[in-house]
């Protein structure tokens, strides 16, 4: 229905536009890579399959998309999760880790340490 024959015909919405090329939609799933791994399916540190996608820098969307524009994602397992609800002991120093390797990686390929903190909102 076009809304055509109606008194208050609705206004037609046109297709939003992804933002970031690298996060196609792959069988109804985001397409996700990172600067860690190139395997998706396993964890960086243990190899294990049972695995949960972790961005790094997540306190606002805008921070979760620029995690998956620049790779900013580890395929971790639930016990080293930080967010997880079973995340173990070491979370938060995996959690850590992963953040001083993304601030490193983005220095050396991106900008400066300014351009750092105003994207993600980060105090290191």
């Amino acid at each position: 229905m076009t809304g055509e024959g109606m008194r208050f015909p609705k206004k037609k919405r046109g297709k939003r536009k992804r933002r970031s090329p690298a996060c196609v939609m792959a069988k109804g799933r985001k397409r996700l890579w990172s600067i860690f791994s190139g395997d998706m399916e396993r964890c960086m540190y243990t190899g294990g399959r049972n695995v949960e996608r972790h961005h790094v820098f997540r306190h606002t969307s805008a921070e979760r998309m620029r995690c998956e524009e620049y790779g900013f994602i580890a395929p971790l397992r639930p016990d080293l999760h930080p967010d997880g609800a079973r995340a173990g002991k070491y979370a938060a120093r995996v959690d850590g880790d992963l953040k001083k390797r993304c601030r490193d990686y983005y220095l050396k390929n991106y900008g400066s340490e300014e351009d750092f903190m105003r994207e993600f909102y980060y105090v290191s």
